[in-house]
């Protein structure tokens, strides 16, 4: 779903998930990112789980008053296929969406389902070049359709719907200045609700996501192994873990092949004094997809 966010500079992000709903809400203030408002809500009834989401989402809203009419929310990444597509320089984003919804076939010949496209522009293009290149995400329509149905119960409209993973990575770029080298690439630890997700990229690029529990006969130190088995020239530069997380469960610090760097992404931003609270973790997913509507509208 795209590019369909208000201009008032209110950005709604909103992290819809099994075990919790999180939302943060952003206000852009001339070039100035600052966070008015954001919660997190424990999911308790999972057989009525889309009930669950909308009052949620009606709670936070009447809460916190908040105005804009556009939510930035997520899909399980697991969910989605994701493809490097060129296209003209020329296009705009609704161009790009038209071709790609009468060029389906085209694009994902492999796939008979009926599929919903996202796509972010990837930074590091060729100004001479007569084409863009972007990632294009995919998802069953049934999926996101039930997504936008929860929004539009709460009095939402989807702005966009995209992998909840690259919302994650967009938090911590907009924390973490990293230069673009294809010889490097850098690991997020992502610890909560007792698993850890561990994401491999190269600047805005994944190369790599898994799950993590405590009872997963595959560990952290296998993961990294099997990476760079297959990635012998390319270098892990530092393994970064949010404040607040309990990494301690999923790795020895020891046997890592990069430092350990501890980030906290809140830090970069604006935001009312104790707003955030306990809730740093859950809540980095939620912003990186509200930082979606503010970078866009930078």
């Amino acid at each position: 779903m795209l590019n369909l966010f208000s201009h008032n500079y209110d950005f709604l992000g909103i992290d819809i998930n099994q075990h919790f709903i999180a939302f943060v809400a952003l206000k852009n203030n001339l070039s100035v990112i600052s966070i008015e408002a954001c919660d997190v809500i424990s999911i308790s009834d999972v057989k009525n789980i889309d009930q669950e989401y909308i009052k949620a989402i009606k709670h936070f809203i009447k809460k916190y008053t908040i105005k804009t009419k556009y939510a930035y929310t997520n899909i399980a990444s697991l969910q989605t296929i994701k493809k490097l597509i060129p296209f003209d320089t020329h296009l705009n984003d609704n161009d790009i969406a038209m071709q790609l919804n009468i060029n389906q076939k085209q694009y994902f010949p492999n796939i008979d389902a009926n599929l919903v496209f996202d796509f972010i522009n990837k930074q590091q293009n060729n100004l001479k070049s007569h084409t863009k290149d972007f990632y294009v995400f995919a998802s069953r329509a049934s999926e996101i359709s039930k997504r936008i149905n929860v929004l539009k119960q709460a009095g939402l409209r989807a702005a966009c719907i995209e992998p909840d993973s690259y919302a994650l990575l967009r938090t911590i770029l907009h924390a973490e200045k990293i230069k673009q080298n294809n010889l490097h690439v850098y690991i997020l630890l992502h610890c909560e609700n007792k698993q850890a997700r561990t994401i491999i990229f190269n600047h805005e690029e994944i190369l790599h996501e898994q799950y993590l529990s405590k009872d997963n006969h595959i560990n952290f130190q296998q993961i990294i192994h099997g990476f760079q088995t297959s990635h012998p020239d390319i270098q892990i530069q530092n393994v970064f873990v949010p404040k607040e997380t309990q990494h301690e469960n999923f790795l020895q610090e020891e046997m890592l092949p990069a430092a350990i760097k501890i980030i906290d992404p809140f830090q970069s931003i604006e935001c009312k004094k104790n707003i955030i609270g306990e809730n740093k973790a859950q809540l980095l997913t939620a912003l990186g997809l509200a930082l979606r509507g503010a970078h866009a509208n930078h």
